[in-house]
């Protein structure tokens, strides 16, 4: 039976104000085809995506309204038909005489199992459904977990950075050719008396972080933490190598941060706490920057 996901199963339980953009179903390709044939009067395209785990087709209705259907495809021991097997499991699934839909609880696993992807056009309307489920009581049940643990690690398949080396190593790899020093961008923008993350470096560390101290320290600090991480990170690889303005290019660093450049806890703090460090966004910040180098304060490289 075809399991329908995504968009239209929130929008079919109430928390969806928007239209769905396209239709979102796990089945196999046979029921992906009958099912696009008797939905849709013109197929336009057809064609595979996500390495060919998924398969999408477009096309027009009898209405002449166009359609998107996504599938991903279920074959024997994919992960597909393992989610096929724990939607057609779920007694909160609905089911009609042609469709089941996820349940609220399901939706919600499944948006929190990318929340953190790199470079996702969909990053502002993932978070906006993750909270909008959570306020209506959607949780990640435990008879879910291990299926959740294991489509995370097919989501983020690409390595995050590690913190457990020092600083040298740490930049070298990431193809950025740096201009000013990272740690006198980091003084030059700092919100207090000192860069945020000094109060939660690891003993005898250069870039390592100790989480124990950072969930220590006042909120107010960790919240810098995130804004200035996201500034420097600005900074670093948009506004000075390709002029970018500073707004947009601190949305883009804060969203970096928020998925693929940090990870474990700090990644998940700024992630939670996005709208905040978002708010904290002062032109200032970048003014500064630029009135050091000017006035010699950051030195080249």
């Amino acid at each position: 039976m075809i399991c329908v996901i995504g968009s239209n199963a929130m929008k079919l339980h109430g928390i969806l104000t928007r239209k769905p953009r396209d239709l979102d179903i796990v089945c196999s390709y046979d029921e992906l085809m009958a099912f696009a044939k008797s939905r849709l009067s013109t197929i336009t395209e057809t064609y595979p995506s996500s390495k060919g785990k998924k398969w999408v087709i477009k096309g027009t209705t009898q209405k002449s309204n166009e359609r998107i259907i996504e599938a991903e495809l279920t074959w024997a021991d994919s992960n597909a038909k393992e989610l096929h097997d724990l939607i057609m499991a779920d007694p909160q699934t609905t089911h009609t005489s042609e469709v089941a839909i996820a349940s609220l609880d399901m939706c919600y696993m499944l948006k929190m199992s990318h929340r953190y992807l790199r470079n996702s056009p969909h990053f502002l309307k993932t978070m906006k459904d993750i909270h909008a489920m959570r306020k209506a009581g959607a949780k990640i049940r435990p008879e879910h977990k291990e299926f959740y643990k294991a489509r995370k690690k097919l989501t983020y398949y690409y390595k995050h950075p590690s913190l457990m080396q020092d600083k040298e190593n740490f930049f070298k790899d990431d193809g950025i050719v740096y201009k000013y020093p990272h740690d006198d961008i980091h003084e030059s923008i700092k919100i207090g008396s000192q860069p945020a993350y000094t109060y939660f470096q690891s003993d005898n560390a250069e870039v390592q972080c100790d989480m124990n101290k950072f969930f220590a320290i006042d909120q107010q600090i960790r919240l810098n933490a995130g804004y200035e991480e996201s500034c420097v990170l600005a900074i670093e690889r948009a506004i000075v190598p390709h002029n970018v303005e500073p707004e947009k290019a601190f949305k883009m660093a804060l969203m970096k941060v928020c998925t693929s450049i940090t990870s474990g806890k700090f990644r998940n703090f700024c992630w939670e706490h996005y709208d905040e460090i978002f708010a904290m966004y002062n032109p200032k910040t970048f003014e500064n920057f630029h009135n050091d180098v000017e006035a010699g304060k950051i030195i080249a490289l």
